[in-house]
């Protein structure tokens, strides 16, 4: 299980979030690199606020202790390459990518 967390690792993410913006830079321009970016940056900055609200809020009976910038980052991430996957593919490869990240998504959230 250790091998599939490490896919979520902060070393491993935003430089994979680097090469999709790379990419969509390259292959559909800049607007599709500016909407990636700043899918990254709400995220993030979301997550930030987040966690600053939790934090002061400490002495809140909740079971909410502080949101996965981890968790956010690889859904991000895995799902971006997802939705790249699924645009640049054939019908039958689009349900498949598909069906996998929607597995992801289950096996994340049990």
């Amino acid at each position: 299980m250790e091998t599939v967390t490490g896919f979520g690792d902060s070393a491993v993410t935003p430089p994979l979030a680097l090469v999709i913006l790379i990419w969509l830079a390259r292959a559909s321009g800049r607007r599709a690199a500016f909407a990636w970016l700043a899918a990254l940056l709400l995220c993030g900055g979301l997550t930030a606020m987040l966690k600053i609200y939790f934090g002061a809020c400490a002495g809140l009976e909740s079971e909410f202790h502080s949101p996965s910038g981890h968790a956010r980052t690889s859904t991000l991430v895995y799902g971006g390459f997802a939705l790249v996957g699924g645009i640049a593919s054939q019908p039958r490869m689009r349900i498949a990518i598909g069906a996998l990240g929607r597995a992801r998504t289950s096996s994340t959230t049990r």
